[in-house]
């Protein structure tokens, strides 16, 4: 009755949380996009697009890419308005796994590179380590096995430098599978 609509926004972001928490799909995606419309009204994008982000997220795991893809394009959108560098290289990342998923890596591969574009002058090592990551899987899956071992290297570099388990593990076995494909075997137990 307020119209106070960042209240409510906030509301139904947490509303939507729970049932996601729960397990109940369609309310959590149905309050998502009401709460990221209401945070537009609030003219906080950013707020918006991590509603449509944490939306993306359900309908990507659900197997409904297209509507994945529709909103995670429109929460990229919100973070470049916002001009916040971190959130657009993380939806340019979410864009590209979106894309790699449908099977068009050239599109996943050029969204992971506008990523790792912004996050090398940021210098910040770990989304350096993930966007490598990203694109070496891509390479990976598109069977461009020399370029995904570059990316991967990479990540798992940087990763061994900030000794973090939690970005090893996924360059790690994305490696194994590398090196199971080229039939090095021992090379693929190692990792």
């Amino acid at each position: 009755n307020a119209q106070f609509a960042f209240g409510v926004a906030e509301c139904l972001l947490e509303l939507a949380r729970i049932h996601s928490r729960n397990g109940d799909i369609s309310n959590a995606i149905s309050q998502f996009h009401e709460a990221a419309a209401h945070f537009e009204k609030a003219a906080d994008l950013v707020k918006s697009g991590e509603c449509l982000s944490l939306l993306s997220d359900i309908c990507y795991n659900i197997g409904n890419y297209d509507q994945a893809l529709d909103s995670r394009l429109q929460a990229l959108h919100y973070a470049k308005q916002s001009n916040n560098p971190v959130l657009i290289c993380e939806y340019l990342n979410k864009v590209g796994e979106v894309y790699k998923a449908l099977g068009d890596y050239k599109k996943a591969i050029e969204n992971h590179t506008q990523s790792l574009l912004i996050a090398e002058t940021l210098h910040d090592k770990a989304l350096l380590s993930k966007t490598n990551y990203y694109i070496g899987n891509c390479y990976n899956w598109w069977d461009k096995l020399d370029k995904a071992f570059k990316y991967l290297d990479c990540s798992l570099q940087i990763a061994d430098e900030l000794n973090s388990p939690e970005l090893q593990v996924k360059p790690t076995g994305s490696l194994a599978i590398l090196f199971t494909k080229m039939k090095e075997f021992d090379k693929a137990g190692e990792y």
